[in-house]
């Protein structure tokens, strides 16, 4: 099921706010103002993912990985183009880069961003559904689009439905974009349920 304008509006809302908290400890952590927003989110079924993603990146992506347990389970990742990981991670440690290729220092700062971002974005998930969340130790991949599909769907049977969201970055007056997922197991709770609760107890009302 596709969720609806309203069910798209709410999540996009929870989102938004999860983003606003990272900006403001990014903020704090860099001393620079930092911008936050989705510019799209979407739902679509796990086996979708290479139509939904298809346009994001055409080359090498840097993704960071968590797995979440509790009672919802699933993946989350972040997704970042190769060279807007390079760009972000500069813009982090005030470092210029000495080569096109990450270095231990760039995998160090990606990966605490990302952990930041995704601890924020799947905690307020997790509040929405009403529901506990834990999240792995975060893990840099740098890999193609077709390899992090594969390895994501890798062993695992069961359907699953995925968050898309396109965020942009703004931070020392750079705009980067970077792209959220989160596949969750169908016999977790919908991610649409709480919204239809909410809409059902308005009319009863």
């Amino acid at each position: 099921m596709l969720p609806t304008k309203h069910q798209r509006e709410a999540l996009t809302e929870i989102i938004n706010n999860a983003l606003a908290r990272t900006a403001a400890s990014l903020s704090e952590l860099t001393g620079c103002r930092a911008l936050m927003g989705a510019t799209g989110v979407a739902v679509c079924e796990a086996g979708d993912l290479s139509n939904e993603l298809g346009g994001f990146v055409e080359s090498e992506i840097a993704s960071v990985h968590q797995s979440i347990t509790g009672s919802v389970s699933g993946d989350a990742f972040l997704l970042l183009d190769h060279g807007d990981a390079a760009r972000l991670s500069e813009l982090l440690t005030k470092e210029k880069p000495l080569t096109n290729q990450l270095n231990e220092s760039d995998y160090e700062a990606l990966t605490e961003f990302a952990n930041l971002l995704l601890d924020d974005c799947v905690d307020a998930l997790g509040n929405f559904l009403e529901a506990q969340v834990i999240l792995s130790v975060p893990r840099l991949h740098l890999e193609s689009l077709d390899h992090l599909l594969d390895r994501l769907a890798a062993g695992k049977q069961e359907r699953r439905r995925a968050l898309v969201v396109r965020v942009s970055f703004g931070l020392r007056d750079r705009l980067l974009n970077g792209c959220l997922v989160m596949a969750l197991r169908l016999d977790s709770p919908d991610l649409l349920m709480p919204v239809e609760r909410r809409e059902e107890a308005q009319i009863e009302v």
